[in-house]
């Protein structure tokens, strides 16, 4: 398996830890300002795939810098989306992002990480090209 260059010495290291976070995007910028993937898949997959004993958790992937150093800035909890295949695992990483000042929302399996990552893709080209926005996930209220 070929994984991208800043990732592969990474992915060497996960040997068999009780959870894994997959926090990162294979994307690159082109010369037309456009961020674009650079793999076919998620990282959160090619983490589990390359790991199959490891339970990943994608997560904290498509927070801005700012966002992550400080969630109470924006005056309401910030939810951000996790996905895997273990439910042990994501009650982990929600407790952990509790932890820190984040909500958590399941949206699933570990190969919907592919659209938590797309979500940066969208974020990263409006950035790029003068219309800067957040978004957050706010859970209903019942």
């Amino acid at each position: 398996m070929r994984f991208p260059p800043a990732t592969s010495g990474a992915v060497r290291k996960v040997k068999n830890p009780e959870y894994q976070v997959s926090g990162t995007n294979a994307f690159e910028i082109t010369d037309n300002d456009l961020a674009v993937r650079t793999i076919d898949t998620a990282m959160g997959v090619v983490l589990q795939k390359a790991a199959p004993k490891a339970h990943v958790v994608k997560a904290l992937n498509s927070v801005w810098y700012r966002t992550m150093a400080d969630p109470e800035a924006f005056g309401t909890p910030i939810t951000i989306p996790i996905a895997g295949n273990n439910a042990a695992s994501k009650e982990n990483v929600t407790k952990l992002l509790n932890q820190i000042g984040f909500e958590a929302v399941d949206v699933g399996p570990i190969e919907y990480s592919e659209q938590i990552e797309g979500m940066l893709i969208v974020w990263m080209n409006a950035r790029l090209n003068g219309h800067a926005f957040n978004y957050y996930f706010r859970p209903e209220d019942d």
